[in-house]
Order: C-alpha cells, then structure tokens, then sequence
C-alpha cells in the first residue's frame, strides 16, 4: 500500500521512479552525449539570433546546430557584479542537460578596485530524462532534494525557459 502510493504520488507530479542502476545508466549516456557535443562542436553551425535577456549589461545568445538539429544553446549574461553562462544540450530536439555558472564579482566591474582574481563561481548541473529533472548537482556537485516543490519548480521553468528559447531562435531564423 506505501509503495502503491510513492509511485502514484511521483507520477502524478510527473516524476517516474528510476532505479540506482538505470540512472546510473541515463547519467552515462548524458555524460556520453555531452563529451560528443563538446567534441563536435567546432563542426555544428553556429547562430547568433538577437534574443533580449533580462541583464543590466547584455548578453549574448549562441546557438549549436548539427545540420537542422539543435545540439546546443549558450546564454552569457553580463551584469555589473558578475556574469552568467549557461549551456542546455539537446538530443532529438530534448533537453537532457543544463550547466549554470554565476561569476560573482568582489565589486562592480567599473570600480577600480574590481579584482577579477575575487570572483567566485557557483556552478550547477542539471540532468533531465524526457525532460523532466531528476538529478541536480550543486557547486560541490551535491545532490539537491527535488522532493522539496521550491527545487522540483526549477526543473520546470528550465524547461519552460527552453521552449521559449526555441520558440524565439525559429522566429529569428524565419527573418
């Protein structure tokens, strides 16, 4: 009866159970298919579509294209007191992983005593299967709870993020 009510409890909130072997598996295989992407990279055909960001300072948008198919989109944010870098990677059209660096700067960069030597950076990993988050590794590469609504949300408007993303590079492609 518990066991019945976990599984329905994780499918209702979009969630399938994955055992330690197979996520280990799917980790492989992500971990695979990022390295290919990394490798081939210089090959894809890259794009620049003007896509407005949220930023104080700008950014940039760079899309990775493997003959039609999306492989990946790079998003670097400039701010006066850091910059962000994220990378999601694509296969078949699905995201399957996302990397977030924060540089966090000692000061603004416009301050004299700005000390690039200062910064800090906080990276996080995000796995997905079917696009849906199952693992999310934090600076210290720790697993975060995505029992917790507040953490299984980032997941979501990861996902979310990425259909407007993909959205907004057709619409820049059609001009």
């Amino acid at each position: 009866m518990k066991k019945a009510i976990i599984i329905s409890t994780l499918l209702f909130f979009g969630l399938e159970p994955i055992s330690a072997q197979s996520k280990e598996t799917i980790l492989e295989e992500i971990r695979s298919e990022y390295k290919t992407i990394r490798n081939n990279i210089t090959s894809y055909v890259k794009k620049s579509p003007e896509i407005e960001l949220n930023t104080t300072e700008g950014g940039l948008v760079t899309a990775y294209f493997d003959n039609k198919d999306l492989r990946l989109i790079e998003i670097i944010e400039f701010g006066e007191t850091g910059k962000n870098i994220t990378q999601y990677y694509f296969k078949s059209k699905k995201l399957f992983f996302a990397f977030d660096q924060q540089y966090r700067y000692n000061i603004p960069i416009y301050n004299e005593e700005f000390d690039a030597n200062k910064t800090t950076i906080i990276e996080d990993r995000y796995y997905f299967q079917k696009e849906k988050l199952f693992l999310w590794l934090d600076t210290n590469k720790n697993k975060v709870d995505l029992t917790l609504k507040a953490n299984k949300m980032i997941g979501k408007n990861i996902v979310d993020y990425i259909k407007k993303l993909k959205h907004e590079l057709k619409k820049e492609q059609k001009h």
